[in-house]
């Protein structure tokens, strides 16, 4: 028995100093975080959480509002909240909570949020999914475009100035195995010696990655470098700035003076934004084998050209690209300290405002100047009006799908079956018969999704888009084509706007009276109860430590109702041992031995401890179930708090306290047995 009892001390001395650990305000190790693994890769954190209540921000319950004749099920109620939690997510708030309540409402959490209208409007409203005619020169992922049915309704984040290879196609199903898009051999990479270089291929595929790192420092950082980028549409005179970023300007003078940029394209225009090129494959996915350290600097000001690059996930030393450019066409504040700015249009603004996509870049060539270049950008006047933005044709939208589903081929590659209404399967037969070989773009919200490549004519309105894709990559485009506009309308059923000041003050007072009352609970079981009060107040502590341990991990968003119910559960906490020492002192007043008392005290407490704490859980069940399925979630904070801790009042009060007891009278009993006093008797 004694070394039952000491092997059952080791483990709640172990578990108290675990979660003492978790509850201390620090940064805690990656090793630690990284053991939370039920939680996302990119949110793991030992931290408290605090809810709207707390800190602040914006709480707003949407419900379902189907049509006549529309169908809400599981999966529809599922789509919607992976949707609205996309369009959250893309706000750039610090952890927003999104989670289904019930079968039809959706509630949402923006803590900190600026513009609440704007934010609604967002994550309520239902996205436009359209089927673009782009053309022989596809667009690019990300790309924002104004299309027949309009241009974009809200600012849209600046997508990352590059994206992947899109080798999606369009095809008519076929039980033969689906073809895949031809791309041009890549040449085997060699590296190139600041003295010497190879010929220059004249197919510009061919130039994609065929060096191995980037040249040699060969530049003045003191001189001051123009280049003169040549376009059937006229001149494009820059001055780049070789002493903000020196390595980025040696670079692109190294791959001007051997003409890699000849008879490249500019591949992404987006008006009022910036113009793109650089790329051998005219896609956005190409460069000449390497990258260039970042050298980031220089603000984005209207004629700025900077490099593009990868994305952050990917690339966090926000290295640039080997050769892809970009030029601003407006003041681009947003992107200031995110990319390598090296230059600036001093001539022929009105040219770069007049490039469209698939126009070539015929020849960059590089002279030095005696001083600096004052830029000449071109005013609009009323005879002299800005470039209208290109207008692309939206043949088809979301509306006119009948049905999307996730196959494979005869191969095994992944495949989207998609199939059109009657109606829409006409145009849509009518469309690919006039335009095989070119481009029809998937947009959602004006955003580029995919651009396939039209195969062949498809009379039937039944076609499968066909590419390199993973099962993940298959899976969203599918998901983006079956849900991309919201399955259901949702309405706005409650709008809560919780201020910061009542947050504060909202935590200063709970965290007061928690600890009014958790001394004053501790200070009478010391009085009352002497040394057994002594020991229930060691696991009483035990008992909060293991508590706010698991708020931290499972994690808990901590509300004011949830405070309340922690403060309810420690009271409770208390009232079991009350039953236990009161039991105990019956049996010493009976004449029975100490540790028998404690053993009878023990045993025949449980049985009322165990129904109380069994149904407050199952209360704690009931206000769970209407929080969640009701939209009140202050009872769901409030039950949540409520059964951790009645949990763990369980271990706390019934084996800890046990424990303690039985180890103090162990090694004491006969001394105790003299001094009943110290036993509350």
């Amino acid at each position: 028995m004694g070394k039952s009892q000491n092997w059952q001390l080791i483990i709640i001395v172990v578990i108290a100093l675990v979660a003492m650990f978790v509850d201390l305000d620090i940064e805690h190790p990656a090793w630690a975080k990284n053991l939370l693994f039920w939680q996302p890769a990119n949110q793991r954190d030992i931290a408290l959480r605090l809810g709207l209540d707390l800190q602040g921000g914006l709480q707003v319950l949407l419900a379902a509002d189907p049509q006549e004749g529309q169908e809400l099920d599981a999966a529809a109620m599922e789509t919607a909240r992976r949707i609205v939690e996309n369009r959250v997510n893309a706000l750039g708030l610090t952890e927003p909570i999104v989670q289904a309540q019930g079968e039809r409402r959706i509630i949402v959490e923006l803590p900190g949020i600026q513009n609440p209208e704007q934010a609604v409007e967002t994550i309520k409203g239902t996205a436009l999914l359209e089927f673009v005619d782009a053309g022989n020169i596809p667009l690019p992922p990300g790309t924002v475009i104004t299309t027949t049915l309009g241009g974009p309704t809200l600012a849209s984040p600046a997508a990352e100035l590059t994206a992947p290879t899109d080798t999606t196609t369009w095809t008519e199903p076929t039980p033969e195995p689906t073809r895949e898009s031809v791309i041009a051999p890549q040449m085997e990479p060699i590296t190139v010696p600041p003295e010497a270089s190879p010929p220059m291929p004249e197919n510009p595929v061919e130039r994609n990655e065929m060096y191995t790192a980037p040249p040699e420092m060969q530049i003045e950082t003191t001189e001051t470098y123009v280049a003169n980028i040549s376009t059937a549409k006229g001149e494009i005179v820059v001055q780049l700035n070789a002493s903000a970023a020196p390595q980025t300007v040696n670079n692109f003078i190294f791959l001007s003076e051997r003409g890699f940029y000849d008879g490249l394209t500019f591949h992404r225009v987006e008006p009022g934004f910036v113009i793109q090129g650089g790329d051998p494959l005219g896609m956005g996915s190409g460069g000449p084998g390497y990258t260039v350290p970042a050298e980031i600097g220089l603000p984005h000001t209207l004629g700025a050209i900077a490099m593009a690059r990868r994305g952050d996930d990917v690339n966090p030393e926000r290295a640039s690209s080997g050769s892809q450019f970009y030029i601003a066409l407006d003041t681009l504040t947003q992107l200031d300290g995110a990319y390598t700015v090296f230059g600036q249009v001093v001539e022929g603004m009105d040219v770069v405002q007049s490039i469209a996509i698939g126009d070539v870049i015929e020849t960059v060539t590089i002279s030095t100047a005696d001083a600096p270049i004052t830029p000449t950008v071109p005013t609009p006047s009323p005879s002299s009006p800005a470039i209208a933005p290109k207008i692309y044709e939206t043949v088809l939208t979301g509306a006119d799908l009948k049905n999307v589903g996730l196959d494979t081929d005869q191969r095994g590659a992944y495949v989207i079956p998609i199939e059109f209404n009657p109606d829409a399967a006409q145009v849509f037969a009518d469309y690919t018969s006039t335009h095989v070989g070119q481009y029809l773009c998937i947009l959602l919200d004006k955003t580029v999704v995919s651009c396939p490549v039209i195969q062949d004519v498809i009379p039937t309105g039944q076609a499968s888009i066909s590419g390199n894709f993973t099962f993940e990559t298959a899976r969203q485009l599918a998901l983006q084509l079956r849900y991309g506009a919201l399955p259901i309308p949702m309405k706005v059923e409650s709008f809560n706007r919780i201020g910061a000041t009542l947050g504060t003050e909202s935590v200063e007072k709970s965290i007061r009276a928690g600890v009014i009352g958790l001394v004053t609970v501790l200070v009478f079981m010391l009085v009352y109860y002497r040394l057994p009060g002594g020991l229930a107040d060691i696991a009483l502590v035990i008992y909060v430590l293991i508590n706010i341990a698991l708020y931290k991990l499972v994690p808990i968003t901590l509300t004011l109702p949830g405070i309340a119910g922690f403060i309810l559960s420690a009271g409770m906490a208390v009232d079991a041992n009350i039953l236990i020492f009161e039991r105990m002192k019956e049996e010493l007043r009976n004449g029975r031995k100490l540790a028998t008392a404690i053993e009878i005290g023990f045993s025949r407490a449980w049985p009322s401890i165990r129904d109380g704490q069994l149904s407050t859980l199952i209360i704690c069940a009931i206000l769970f179930f209407f929080g969640t399925n009701f939209g009140a979630s202050i009872v769901k904070g409030f039950a949540i708090t409520l059964a951790i801790g009645t949990v763990v009042n369980i271990f706390t009060a019934v084996f800890a306290t046990r424990t303690f007891v039985s180890q103090v009278t162990m090694s004491a009993d006969q001394w105790l047995a003299e001094r009943e006093w110290l036993l509350g008797v």
